[in-house]
């Protein structure tokens, strides 16, 4: 409803596999995904695609991750929007399309 196109990966292969063809402006890495996973998941993005990540997460944010922004589990979909935008804004990008 905001204008974004969005794609969904539930893996690191799904991420190679959507991300490679096609171009994405931020990621966002969901907290379905274990520490570890999301760490990977947060490395791979910048290394691979250069994208901005924003983490979905419960609780205060792990620096360890180096993603350029975290979304509170429990915010609205107004502050995942605002977040989105800033991280862009922040790279001087227009939104088109965004990695989930």
């Amino acid at each position: 409803m905001a204008g974004f196109d969005v794609v969904a990966a539930i893996c690191l292969e799904d991420v190679f596999h959507q991300c490679g063809p096609g171009h994405f402006d931020v990621a966002i890495v969901g907290h379905g995904f274990s520490i570890h996973e999301r760490a990977e998941l947060v490395r791979c993005i910048h290394g691979f695609f250069h994208l901005p990540v924003i983490v979905i997460a419960q609780g205060q944010w792990l620096a360890s991750l180096r993603a350029d922004s975290q979304v509170d589990v429990e915010a609205s979909t107004e502050e995942l929007i605002c977040s989105i935008q800033r991280v862009l804004e922040d790279r001087g990008a227009r939104p088109s399309a965004v990695a989930v």
